[in-house]
């Protein structure tokens, strides 16, 4: 299962990326990532027997393919020039703390509610974010450096 989730997102990310990027642009790709990304936590603990599962685990790493690299560069597209380095390092903080956080609710919602709940609960979170991703422009307008002197 490594090998083949391991092939996946190397292939994703090596070859079809930027093809995929260059048709549909970042802001799709995103939504595109979490729309995927979603659906496919969200069945993980339906399949019943290997060949199954199979099909449904291409959809995280494909998701998470386009997601992660569309978020970033959109990210820092739409940040201030001069607030950059402070835009990628909060989010690297959360992102961080989310890495630490996760895995502990998810370990009390597998022991509370059931093993294929904390599956259920991140494809929710990741489908709410999908529909915030509606929120982004598919255009975004790139900030302009200020130039020191210049008066409006």
């Amino acid at each position: 299962m490594f090998l083949y989730v391991g092939v996946l997102s190397f292939t994703m990310r090596s070859l079809l990326l930027g093809p995929i990027v260059d048709r549909i642009g970042e802001t799709w790709a995103m939504r595109l990532g979490t729309g995927l990304l979603g659906l496919g936590l969200a069945l993980y603990p339906v399949p019943r027997d290997l060949w199954t599962l199979a099909l449904v685990i291409p959809l995280v790493p494909i998701g998470t393919a386009l997601l992660f690299p569309a978020t970033t560069s959109l990210r820092s597209r739409h940040s201030d020039p001069r607030e950059l380095g402070t835009t990628m390092g909060v989010a690297q903080t959360f992102a961080g703390l989310a890495r630490v956080i996760a895995p502990v609710l998810a370990t009390t919602i597998f022991q509370r509610l059931g093993h294929g709940w904390p599956f259920y609960v991140a494809g929710a979170f990741v489908g709410l974010v999908g529909i915030m991703s509606f929120q982004v422009e598919t255009h975004p307008r790139v900030a302009k450096p200020a130039t020191e002197g210049a008066e409006a």
